[in-house]
């Protein structure tokens, strides 16, 4: 959705997104708009000001053929990996999954992920298999 510097990762409005995510924790109101029209085009009041104890903590996103983790604003930013299996040669592999001995037909083939929250130790887990890392955990 957005860099880890906060710029907009998307090419349409990943931006806002994260803005309204802030806003959302902020318990803000207000008016997100943008310069855009038809199906890219936001013009949208909100009102988080009575939402309670609510908050945005994480926001996981797949595919995009490596994995990272960051922070923005308070918020944990979840990038997974996916199969895209190319060959370690192929130029339109990642770095990151030229580093996985991948072989069609066997488990390293994929890029699969488990997630969990545990609210009593207040954690989100990811477990990964084949082309993933196996074990990351976050603060809720």
């Amino acid at each position: 959705m957005i860099s880890q510097s906060g710029r907009s990762a998307l090419n349409f409005n990943g931006d806002l997104v994260q803005k309204i995510f802030t806003s959302f924790n902020n318990k803000d109101s207000g008016q997100l708009k943008n310069e855009l029209s038809g199906d890219f085009g936001v013009n949208v009041r909100y009102n988080f000001t009575d939402t309670g104890i609510s908050t945005i903590s994480n926001y996981i996103c797949g595919h995009m053929h490596y994995e990272k983790y960051y922070e923005v604003n308070g918020i944990n930013h979840i990038i997974l990996n996916c199969s895209a299996l190319m060959g370690k040669k192929h130029g339109l592999t990642t770095d990151y999954n030229k580093k996985w001995d991948r072989r069609y037909n066997e488990i390293s083939e994929l890029a699969g992920y488990f997630i969990n929250i545990n609210p009593d130790k207040m954690l989100l887990q990811i477990f990964g298999y084949g082309a993933a890392t196996r074990f990351v955990s976050f603060e809720i």
